[in-house]
């Protein structure tokens, strides 16, 4: 996607993406990989813990016996599992979830009608004229003549279930909610998880369901190798005593995790024979049909926005893209 620098304006800056992007998502290795807040830190530290404690245990201790007196399989297993749940957390939390760009974003690359084409709103019958300008401190960006995307709320689309957002400035489709947490408005928008650090949504839920599941699993192998080790009284490591010690240690946290885990899972797929998101669930909201709704102007990857499988390409550019913008002069017309 490229756009086109207005001539007008002599002073202008090349940025990436990431630097003007205007939410609160953090972005590393340039912009190479997007997540949440800095505020979701503690919460996202606490599961890499809770996943990587236990199996750095087990790869300590119990692993050789189970090896060479139970089955060399189990371990083979459970090393699987945890590439398999490190993978899935990782995508969960670095992919986007479905973010559906601000007024701004799309202005700034040119990609109104394409977004609206996509999200199955009618095109604006009347040529923009908005414009996109750099803050002189070049960290924001300032809409310039902004068209006003609420009037064009049609009763049709209201009836559909689509939305104006305040805070984005578009309007958005069916199930797409505005996260307070990001500060985006997310496609099929599940809700904030801090322990990801990232939104569930359209794009990333499989990923976030399947980290569950596989996580499950994984906890499950390694409290029973835990147990088939410390029953074994065979073993040479320390004394029976400090082996049940440190195998409660161990078991008595991964067991309850394992419920937590138990828990979500069974309230997920709850979830998915209502066809709801949780946030339509917490709220007391039905999902709607919009495989009837949306219609036929709406691109297909949306047009069943019930089936998780079907996950969208991503709305925006790559957050490394650089473009040159002009400077706003000192006192814009916004």
């Amino acid at each position: 996607m490229s756009h086109d620098v207005d001539a007008v304006h002599e002073e202008s800056a090349e940025v990436t993406l990431s630097q003007i992007w205007p939410a609160r998502n953090r972005f590393l290795f340039s912009g190479s990989i997007q997540c949440g807040p800095f505020k979701d830190f503690g919460y996202n530290l606490c599961l890499w813990a809770t996943i990587l404690a236990p199996c750095a245990f087990f790869f300590s201790v119990p692993a050789p016996y189970i090896w060479n007196e139970v089955s060399p399989a189990i371990v083979f297993v459970i090393v699987g599992l945890c590439i398999c749940v490190v993978s899935l957390f990782l995508t969960s939390t670095f992919m986007d979830p479905g973010i559906i760009p601000r007024k701004e974003i799309q202005v700034l690359f040119g990609i109104q009608d394409e977004i609206r084409q996509a999200l199955g709103i009618p095109l604006q019958p009347v040529q923009s004229t908005e414009k996109v300008y750099l803050s002189a401190d070049r960290r924001t960006l300032q809409l310039v003549d902004p068209l006003d995307e609420q009037v064009y709320l049609t009763p049709d689309l209201i009836e559909r279930d689509y939305k104006f957002c305040t805070t984005c400035r578009i309007i958005r489709p069916p199930r797409a909610s505005h996260c307070s947490v990001c500060d985006n408005c997310v496609l099929r928008f599940d809700h904030h998880c801090p322990f990801i650090n990232n939104c569930v949504g359209h794009r990333n839920y499989v990923f976030f369901a399947s980290f569950i599941v596989f996580s499950l699993l994984l906890g499950a192998m390694v409290l029973f190798a835990v147990i088939l080790w410390s029953a074994s009284g065979n073993n040479q490591w320390a004394s029976p005593t400090v082996i049940i010690i440190v195998a409660c240690v161990v078991g008595i946290p991964t067991a309850l995790v394992l419920l937590l885990g138990i828990g979500l899972f069974s309230y997920h797929i709850y979830l998915s024979f209502r066809g709801q998101t949780t946030r339509e669930n917490l709220t007391g909201r039905q999902s709607h049909n919009t495989d009837s709704l949306m219609g036929a102007t709406a691109a297909t990857w949306i047009t069943n926005s019930n089936n998780v499988f079907n996950r969208p390409p991503r709305l925006f550019p790559p957050m490394t893209t650089r473009i040159r913008i002009p400077i706003a002069p000192l006192s814009p017309h916004v």
